[in-house]
Parts: structure tokens; sequence; C-alpha cells
């Protein structure tokens, strides 16, 4: 339950600003439609590069890129033992390694900003 407040003063262009942001993000939106100024600055500020759902495509992403590699591999194994190797399958093979890693970093980076925010928290940082 939300029952604490906090107040804010802004300037009319501030807030403009601020409501424009908020309105063109999904979601930060009420039930009737309306940009929700107070969901934009929580997710924009308490929740700032941690967002769950951010961490969660990550992951999807990483897992699908996993299996594709998978795949990959063992096309290329299949190839190797009928002696129908070429070097196409090496190099789609490397290209799913450098994107995996790429991934993996982003995500890396999303969790230690989660954990490092979550601890500055915790400790009044």
């Amino acid at each position: 339950m939300k029952d604490r407040r906090l107040e804010l003063r802004l300037s009319e262009q501030e807030y403009d600003r601020l409501y424009t942001l908020a309105a063109a993000d999904p979601d930060c939106r009420m039930k009737s439609g309306r940009a929700s100024l107070s969901a934009y600055v929580r997710k924009h500020i308490i929740w700032s590069g941690s967002d769950p759902y951010d961490l969660k495509r990550e992951v999807r992403s990483l897992t699908f890129q996993v299996r594709k590699a998978g795949v990959n591999i063992n096309q290329a194994v299949r190839r190797i033992n009928a002696d129908l190797f070429d070097g196409n399958e090496v190099r789609e093979i490397l290209a799913s390694q450098g994107r995996m890693e790429d991934l993996l970093h982003q995500i890396s980076t999303l969790v230690s900003e989660r954990i490092d925010g979550d601890e500055s928290m915790q400790t009044g940082r």
C-alpha cells in the first residue's frame, strides 16, 4: 500500500516535460489511460536501471541465442561426421557466440545495477 507522500515543486516547463515523458511511457498509465506522474517518477528514480521486465526480456533473448547456437553446433557436427562440412557453420556459430556474449554482458550490467541499487537503498547511501 502506498501511504507515503512526497511533495515536489516544479516549474511549469518541468511539469509539462515530466507529464509528456510519462504520457509516452505505456508502463505509466492509470486505468483511465491518463499518464501517472507518480508511476513515472517511481519507475525512473526508485527502479532506475533495474526494471525486472528488462531483465526478463534479456534472459529470454539469451535463452533463445543459446538454443540457436546449440542447433548450429548440432548441425555442424552432423555435417562434419557426414563429410559435408563447410565454413559457413563456423561463421554462424561464432556470430551466435558473439551475440550471446553481448547479451550476457548486458544482463550482468543490469543485475549489478540492481544489486548495487538495492544495497544502497538498504544502507541509506
